[in-house]
């Protein structure tokens, strides 16, 4: 099982490929350079001029808001599958795509609200490690820190029956 990261030029998978990476081995320093690659190679941050001399700080996407959506999406996988999880980074969007659709108690009609894991141990091994929490407010909190980011909220595609589909817009003022 591996993650592999597309940024592309444009706003669609014919567009150009800019810079692709591929995360494999031990779940264990994966999800620690996925981690440091978010913060250092996705994530950015510019001045924007507010009032007269004071400016404002925006990011085109929150940190733990990606960070919790990818540990999510490697969290409840399905190992399985020979497909990796996908993440393409467009330049108006960011997409996570991992094999699994939704899983057990965990419906069209409940989601975010419910929770399953299809991977107890690598679930309690990730909590352990500081990466979950597994408290099922994780995908809540990320929905609320991309609208106060003003991402919007993020869009779930849940009728890919195999697969699990996040789209994040980029902010709007970027």
């Amino acid at each position: 099982a591996y993650i592999q990261y597309v940024k592309f030029k444009g706003e669609e998978m014919n567009s150009d490929v800019e810079f692709e990476k591929k995360f494999s081995g031990a779940l264990i320093t994966e999800l620690n350079s996925m981690d440091d690659f978010i913060k250092n190679n996705i994530i950015k941050e510019r001045p924007v001029k507010k009032d007269s001399f004071q400016e404002k700080t925006i990011r085109n996407y929150p940190y733990w808001a990606l960070r919790e959506l990818l540990m999510n999406a490697i969290m409840h996988r399905n190992y399985e599958s020979n497909s990796p999880i996908y993440i393409y980074e467009f330049s108006n969007r960011i997409e996570i795509l991992n094999p699994g659709g939704l899983y057990g108690d965990v419906n069209a009609q409940n989601f975010p609200n419910a929770s399953d894991y299809r991977n107890v141990v690598i679930a309690e091994a990730m909590k352990i490690l500081g990466f979950v929490n597994r408290f099922n407010y994780g995908v809540k909190r990320a929905i609320d820190e991309l609208i106060r980011n003003e991402n919007g909220a993020p869009d779930f595609d849940l009728s890919i029956g195999t697969k699990f589909k996040v789209s994040i817009s980029i902010n709007q003022n970027w």
